[in-house]
């Protein structure tokens, strides 16, 4: 019963993922045009290891991998990484974050 749940709120993100992904692109190509606002790159010329992410990010929300890693690769890995740690968390059952689900006696709740 509440690997269901868990399930349907998944299924809700990935819903949601979908149909953000058309402003999220147009969102990135806007901002292609517009000049960067990093301090680093403004005063010293040099690229931090933020510079590009929220670029990346928008890139990788509407689904054009490519451009993301283009962008910044280093947001993409972490990304990733988290995706995967999720996955196996929500994969886990009764236990989520390392904390063991607990339901007050009087819910008389079970898993079958």
């Amino acid at each position: 019963m509440v690997l269901a749940n868990r399930l349907t709120y998944v299924q809700w993100g990935f819903a949601g993922i979908v149909l953000a992904a058309p402003l999220t692109r147009w969102l990135a190509t806007t901002l292609e045009t517009q000049p960067t606002t990093c301090p680093s790159q403004i005063l010293f010329g040099v690229a931090c290891p933020l510079c590009g992410a929220t670029r990346a990010g928008l890139h990788l929300l509407s689904g054009d991998i490519v451009t993301a890693v283009q962008f910044n690769a280093g947001l993409v890995a972490f990304m990733a990484t988290l995706g995967v740690v999720v996955a196996r968390e929500i994969s886990r059952g009764d236990q989520f974050w390392g904390l063991r689900t607990r339901y007050p006696q009087w819910q008389n709740v079970r898993d079958d």
